[in-house]
């Protein structure tokens, strides 16, 4: 990821192709009407503050931030701690996993955290219907 944060109108139009590319996948691991929400949410390229409705919220954002990039997402805050895994492809070689940590600050800013090697992850983020994604066991019975 590596972008500074002058650079969110790129991780905004990234993640939004990720929902156009993918929209049934995200009717099926987001809440009702989860990829409309999605797409509404990502849909905003104007400069200045951005209206409480378009911010990205999780847990649906994980999922599409793991996809997007092929990064474990861990999320960490006070009310959830949860883990996404990118389930597209086959995972990578347990060298080239990539984790991106992101820490939610006074209950509406995103900020990303550095994690210790081997740190204890959170559960795996689960979809809509409470199943925890099937291929995901392959990265943990990597090296």
């Amino acid at each position: 990821m590596r972008q500074s944060e002058h650079n969110w109108k790129t991780c905004r139009n990234d993640l939004l192709l990720e929902v156009n590319n993918h929209y049934d996948l995200y009717e099926k691991v987001t809440d009702i009407r989860g990829a409309n929400k999605l797409h509404y949410r990502l849909s905003f390229f104007e400069d200045g503050c951005v209206p409480e409705n378009r911010w990205m919220i999780f847990p649906d954002m994980g999922h599409v931030v793991a996809f997007t990039y092929t990064v474990v997402v861990v999320l960490l805050s006070q009310l959830q701690c949860l883990t996404f895994l990118p389930l597209h492809s086959r995972p990578p070689s347990s060298d080239k996993i990539r984790v991106l940590g992101i820490g939610l600050m006074n209950g509406d800013h995103f900020v990303q955290v550095k994690l210790k090697a081997c740190s204890l992850m959170p559960p795996i983020g689960s979809n809509s219907d409470g199943r925890r994604p099937r291929n995901g066991r392959h990265f943990f019975l990597a090296k």
